[in-house]
């Protein structure tokens, strides 16, 4: 009989480590440690406003700058506008990023422009957008993961410095997981492989300028998962083994195994009990 109850007991035992366990699940595939995600939008536009008396160079400079604060969504939105008045110099500038950090998912789009006139003036007038995407992030063990990007931006051969796009995903060792990626026009570039347990950084950086008289613009949008099939997840397959185990609190695995040493406390002592009654009859 004592042995019956005993394997009930290494049964419960066994039961409640094995809920603990799988409702504490896989660990999280990324942990994030650093971010430093912005955009900024410069204008300038100088000359004679035209139409008027007055025969002093007038100068409009406009900037404005967007930084994300802590690991959350990024709506992040700059533009600015200098303009000297009708048919006079004009520039005008925005740069627009919507990114999100997730447990399994690095996700960000967004645009940089660049615009500038000098109408009937003389000028200068120029502009310039940026934005910028640095996440550092921690794999505690080896997961798979896959990458996706698009950019399409305007690449002035006369001008080649007037856009700017660059993508890299670095291990700690400063080993590039796929080739730089330097360019403003990059159609369904897709890769996948393993992510070993580690730091890693993600870096894309993006620009737009305007030098008197041209536009120019980069668009952009890139995906990073990990985890259980990370490229089913990357087109858009949400779960794709099937529903994760719901996360406990961080105290709720103390409180499972206090609880289930007080179960196995109170059996011995009613078992001590027992025998206690036992003896003194």
């Amino acid at each position: 009989m004592r042995s019956r109850k005993l394997g009930w007991i290494i049964v419960a035992g066994g039961l409640t480590l094995g809920f603990i366990s799988s409702a504490l699940g896989s660990p999280v595939p990324i942990t994030y440690e650093t971010q430093s995600r912005s955009v900024s939008a410069n204008s300038l536009a100088s000359g004679f406003t035209r139409g008027g008396t007055n025969t002093t160079p007038t100068t409009d400079t406009q900037n404005q700058s967007q930084q994300a604060n802590g690991m959350g969504l990024f709506a992040g939105n700059a533009s600015v506008t200098s303009a000297l008045g009708p048919s006079s110099a004009m520039a005008t500038a925005m740069s627009a990023q919507q990114s999100s950090l997730n447990a399994n998912e690095i996700d960000a789009s967004g645009s940089v422009r660049a615009d500038s006139n000098l109408g009937l003036g003389t000028g200068p007038a120029n502009s310039s957008a940026t934005t910028s995407f640095h996440v550092t992030f921690d794999v505690a063990q080896s997961e798979a993961y896959a990458f996706s990007a698009n950019l399409n931006g305007s690449n002035d051969p006369a001008v080649p410095g007037n856009t700017s796009a660059s993508i890299e995903l670095m291990d700690s060792l400063g080993n590039n997981l796929f080739s730089p990626i330097s360019t403003v026009n990059l159609i369904n570039f897709q890769t996948q492989g393993t992510l070993a347990a580690g730091v890693y950084s993600l870096k894309f950086d993006a620009q737009a300028t305007s030098n008197d008289e041209s536009a120019n613009f980069v668009n952009y949008n890139f995906t990073l998962t990990a985890g259980d099939n990370p490229l089913s997840l990357l087109n858009g397959v949400a779960n794709p083994t099937g529903p994760a185990a719901v996360p406990l609190p961080a105290a709720a695995p103390m409180t499972l195994l206090m609880l289930a040493s007080l179960g196995l406390a109170g059996y011995f002592r009613s078992r001590s009990k027992l025998r206690v009654s036992c003896s003194i009859a």
